[in-house]
């Protein structure tokens, strides 16, 4: 209503963090927010619906491109392969890999399917655990994941994602820096603890560590 964001700070922070919520980035002389995709179905979507998804509800954390670099070389996914996105959220994990037509995405919010969607994806708007334990004949080559961390979500996102691997396929998760993946079937599978990252992700401390577990 008003472009003079001085007189209403509290709004104006409020506006820059859905912004950047929704993948925006700003200028450098804070005048124009851009978009790697097409925002303007997801405003609509926004504006028609009042509502943005909270963190605490679907976990969602953006994953930064120093972790995406390091993701997309260790998938190196091959012009025939398939490759699955758990818990999608915007697709920033996979967005170095960018290959819509290789890879199926499982979102449960709404609204980051529209923004999958603008990138191009066909995302499937699913509990992930849900849609992993009727789908269990469904299998990939290659698997990308961050997956929500609180409550022990990560170990049980991991352990059905796995359940999704062709031989000879891999997974590269993004987990919290406590996880061992010491309870992985090593008659199975090879894991390897990869590399650890600190202080990477906006908004939180957490510290990660990036495993692959690749199938015999």
């Amino acid at each position: 209503m008003d472009s003079n964001w001085y007189r209403h700070p509290t709004s104006h922070k409020e506006y820059k963090s859905i912004m950047k919520k929704l993948g925006g980035e700003l200028s450098s002389d804070g005048e124009l927010w851009s978009f790697n995709y097409d925002f303007n179905c997801v405003r609509d979507y926004i504006v028609s619906n009042r509502t943005m998804p909270d963190h605490k509800s679907y976990q969602f954390y953006p994953t930064p491109e120093s972790i995406q670099h390091y993701v997309t070389d260790l998938i190196a996914l091959q012009d025939d392969e398939a490759l699955l996105e758990p818990s999608a959220g915007r697709g920033d994990l996979i967005a170095q890999i960018d290959s819509p037509e290789q890879t199926t995405c499982i979102e449960l919010s709404p609204l980051y399917c529209n923004i999958l969607k603008a990138k191009g994806y066909e995302p499937i708007q699913a509990d992930f655990l849900k849609w992993s334990n009727d789908n269990q004949q469904i299998k990939f080559d290659k698997i990308a994941m961050n997956p929500p961390f609180s409550e022990g979500r990560a170990k049980a996102h991991v352990q059905a994602a796995i359940s999704h691997l062709k031989a000879g396929g891999r997974c590269v998760a993004v987990v919290p820096r406590s996880e061992r993946m010491d309870w992985v079937d090593k008659s199975q599978y090879k894991v390897e603890d990869c590399a650890t990252f600190s202080g990477v992700f906006d908004d939180t401390g957490v510290t990660v560590k990036v495993f692959t577990i690749d199938k015999m």
